[in-house]
């Protein structure tokens, strides 16, 4: 899945110079680099590979890097068992992914936490383009129950007030992609009464109009379901945006109640097909309605507290998630694999 690759990928645009010339194809030339990419760096050679594949061919050379993240409370066996004896390092990017690969039975040596890293010299807070005499809240996501829950508390919450909504569509692949026709589509969800208050933003913008388009707004939306955490929140964050998140088990190395305005919700357990052997559970929150209401009109009222949560917010990407911090970590990763033998090799 090229489109899930490119989403792991981006967390390091300038992973200089391992990935240097594999970026350089990757973003510029478009998505067509097939997996797994062998990449040299400091005489050794890595081999990077987005999840598991066990019809792909491996020779002797190469350390094998998966990067992986997962929806799911536990990793089928047949998965557990291909990484212990193949794999030499599992990137996550968060703790709770990492707790699941761990209580599934991966070794805990092979697992490492990679955050997502942001590039805080594009993202970066300012007032130029913020209209004083309107709040905007924004939503960048998919068109999703997500979205539709957001249209419905903001309509219901907010009639006759200076206030707008802005909505960015992410999309799962640029390719064959029609901006023009997914706008339309999406104008039609859009409850009449509130039409004029809300404004689509094509999927397709560079980083700079993305950082200004954060820089427009007062506070994010973002009350996910699933067990996942879009890159967006924290280029939003790193503009100084106070972000209302779903509470849920992801989020907690990133939001708290310091940095953002944390949306209460309850778990329900799901079964997907996920194996030939099994179907495994995956955890799916659900934002409390209400609170998102709430939580929407104290921003709108308490502008002073919202702003401290954003400064607090950039703080924490400035700390823990910029590209640098995550540069020093992966370069670490690479070099503890530095004389050891490789995997897939000993297990013969």
């Amino acid at each position: 899945n090229k489109s899930c690759s490119f989403q792991h990928l981006i967390y390091f645009p300038e992973f200089y110079p391992i990935l240097r010339n594999f970026l350089i194809n990757y973003f510029v030339h478009g998505y067509n680099l097939q997996f797994p990419k062998t990449i040299a760096y400091n005489g050794l050679e890595f081999i990077f590979h987005y999840d598991y594949h066990q019809d792909f061919e491996l020779g002797d050379k190469g350390y094998l890097i998966i990067f992986q993240d997962t929806f799911f409370n536990s990793l089928p066996l047949k998965k557990v068992q291909f990484l212990n004896a193949k794999a030499d390092q599992i990137w996550v990017t968060n703790k709770y992914t990492k707790d699941i690969f761990l209580n599934s039975g991966i070794s805990e040596n092979k697992v490492k936490l990679v955050p997502v890293g942001i590039d805080t010299s594009i993202f970066s807070p300012s007032e130029e383009h913020r209209d004083q005499n309107i709040f905007k809240f924004l939503f960048i996501g998919y068109f999703s129950e997500e979205l539709m829950i957001i249209l419905k508390a903001f309509s219901e919450e907010f009639r006759n007030e200076p206030i707008k909504l802005i909505i960015k569509r992410i999309v799962k692949s640029l390719e064959l992609y029609d901006d023009n026709n997914d706008l339309k589509h999406l104008n039609m969800a859009i409850p009449n009464e509130i039409k004029t208050r809300v404004e689509l933003i094509p999927s397709k913008i560079s980083k700079e109009m993305q950082n200004k388009l954060y820089n427009s707004a007062n506070c994010v939306v973002y009350p996910y379901k699933l067990a996942h955490f879009q890159k967006n929140v924290l280029e939003a964050m790193a503009c100084e945006l106070p972000v209302i998140i779903t509470n849920g088990a992801i989020t907690q190395d990133i939001c708290n109640s310091k940095n953002s305005f944390l949306l209460k919700c309850t778990y329900k357990e799901s079964y997907l097909p996920f194996d030939a052997e099994s179907n495994e559970k995956i955890n799916i929150c659900e934002p409390d309605y209400q609170h998102l209401r709430k939580l929407m009109r104290y921003v709108f009222e308490n502008k002073d507290e919202a702003k401290k949560k954003g400064l607090n917010a950039r703080k924490t990407i400035l700390k823990d998630f910029s590209i640098q911090k995550n540069l020093k970590k992966v370069y670490k990763h690479l070099e503890e694999l530095k004389g050891l033998p490789i995997t897939r090799n000993s297990n013969h």
